[in-house]
């Protein structure tokens, strides 16, 4: 390293020689913290990297210094480290957003697709249920049952009222209190697929008692299908 000079002293780096500011950061040293606010408010008012500036400044792909060697798994373990619990300003999300916009995602290789898989199986996701979509229905939900419900609801969505003859397909029919194999009549209803997912993906919902006091203000012929479904909400809350 070239010799430079510190309070009009001379002063030499050797090989090998530990640097002053090893283990100090600016959280723990004052001096260190200075000279950081220096060089960033000298960075910030010079506009020393910003673009033909930075010395980056069109090199990508091929023409990257770094092009064809990845990091080190020991390096991405201390960058992301260095970033963990620092959290982003607003302007900083605001220009991410611009840099992407209008820009299609790089397709995903099968190894990331293998791993979000991994990330969110089983206990990991969010939609985790105790493992109730493993559970085998019971012996009386056959299509001939399914076909009766879908009958008796007129063919529509007991939810949004779309009729099945709109549809690609058929109306899904749902357990109620989500138990596979109690098949009482009052605990099926006829849902489109989309409503039918709500169930699973919006849980900020109470979807068994909505849809039970649902049932019963239909069976005694007080609730219409148009009725708005805050008022249900209201009376399971």
């Amino acid at each position: 390293m070239h010799p430079e000079k510190m309070g009009g002293l001379k002063m030499v780096f050797k090989k090998g020689q530990k640097a002053w500011n090893v283990g100090l950061t600016k959280e723990n040293n004052e001096i260190v913290k200075k000279i950081g606010e220096k060089c960033s408010k000298t960075v910030k008012e010079k506009g020393i990297h910003k673009g033909k500036n930075n010395s980056m400044y069109g090199k990508r792909g091929l023409l990257s210094p770094l092009y064809g060697r990845p990091h080190t798994k020991e390096t991405k373990r201390k960058q992301s480290e260095g970033l963990s619990g620092k959290p982003k300003s607003k302007e900083h999300c605001i220009n991410m957003g611009k840099s992407k916009r209008g820009k299609p995602l790089p397709p995903l290789t099968e190894e990331h697709k293998r791993k979000i898989g991994d990330a969110q199986l089983g206990e990991k996701s969010h939609n985790w249920k105790g493992g109730t979509s493993f559970q085998p229905y019971g012996i009386e939900f056959n299509r001939r049952l399914r076909e009766q419900i879908r009958k008796r609801d007129n063919y529509y969505c007991q939810e949004c009222g779309i009729n099945q003859n709109s549809l690609k397909r058929r109306l899904h029919v749902h357990h109620i209190d989500e138990n596979k194999l109690n098949c009482n009549l009052n605990n099926l209803i006829s849902l489109c697929y989309k409503c039918h997912e709500k169930t699973i993906y919006e849980k900020d919902k109470d979807w068994v008692g909505y849809y039970q006091v649902r049932m019963e203000l239909r069976n005694m012929n007080i609730l219409d299908l148009q009725e708005p479904e805050d008022i249900i909400l209201e009376m399971v809350m």
